[in-house]
């Protein structure tokens, strides 16, 4: 809706636009075209020899989007959030793929004792003529104290022939790290270990039972049990530069598979 106002020489009209702007206008002669929603336009007018410029709502629109925008202070803030973000996420990431490497490294050493341990007990079965604590002693059979060492004839071996013997026992290495020892011809010199270095071995004891077939010495069979071995083993396991460590406690039975009834 548009008025017309027709204004006579140095007339006043004031006017009041809608972004605010209020002040007199005089007008030498002519007539000012004044529209109810504000001024529309650029207006100029020369009042005094003077000239007046009014922006329209359009140029003051433009200039408020030419000025948005972050500051430098925002923005610096902003990277600073970002990096500590950044910061804790990638240490967290860390510690994962470390505790996870360490946790791989711990199931290689337990999967080494393992390995270690069914193959002995493997062994062991397949295997005759028990003998606890020594290659040759009184009492083949060690049930109440056990001991740490074993010996038996390995399958297809002659029992007549000692050093076809294997031998299992458990020692410390020349770093005091306690391990479990196999030996193929019934001696210790040359005996090699097969648990691996990050595995501890605190004690390992053999229980001999049914080895014995005379147990009253008088040259009668009195012992028909067949010979079984049981092997109690406990230590620590650890993965190399890691202060974690799991304590174990494992006790494993082999019976002998020749039938000795």
């Amino acid at each position: 809706m548009r008025t017309l106002f027709s204004l006579r020489k140095r007339q006043k009209v004031r006017t009041t636009g809608e972004a605010g702007f209020t002040g007199d206008v005089e007008r030498v002669d002519s007539e000012c075209v004044v529209s109810a929603e504000g001024f529309s336009g650029d207006v100029e007018r020369e009042k005094r020899g003077r000239w007046f410029s009014f922006p329209s709502r359009g140029a003051r629109n433009h200039a408020s989007v030419s000025e948005a925008g972050f500051t430098l202070v925002e923005m610096i803030i902003a990277v600073a959030l970002f990096a500590v973000v950044m910061l804790i996420a990638i240490g967290a990431l860390l510690s994962i793929i470390d505790a996870n490497r360490k946790a791989q490294a711990l199931q290689s050493v337990i999967n080494n004792l393992n390995v270690a341990l069914d193959g002995m007990v493997r062994t062991i079965r397949e295997g005759s003529n028990y003998r606890c604590g020594s290659s040759s002693p009184s009492n083949p059979d060690c049930v109440t104290s056990g001991g740490t060492s074993f010996y038996l004839e390995s399958h297809g071996g002659s029992s007549a022939n000692p050093n076809d013997d294997w031998l299992y026992w458990f020692a410390e290495d020349e770093r005091g790290v306690g391990r479990i020892y196999k030996s193929e011809d019934g001696t210790l010199a040359n005996g090699i270990p097969i648990t691996a270095p990050e595995v501890t071995i605190e004690n390992m004891t053999f229980y001999v039972i049914g080895a014995r077939r005379d147990t009253n010495g008088d040259g009668v069979t009195d012992e028909f049990r067949q010979p079984k071995v049981m092997i109690v083993i406990k230590g620590t396991a650890g993965a190399i530069r890691s202060a974690v460590t799991t304590t174990f406690q494992i006790q494993a039975t082999a019976v002998q598979r020749v039938l000795d009834i």
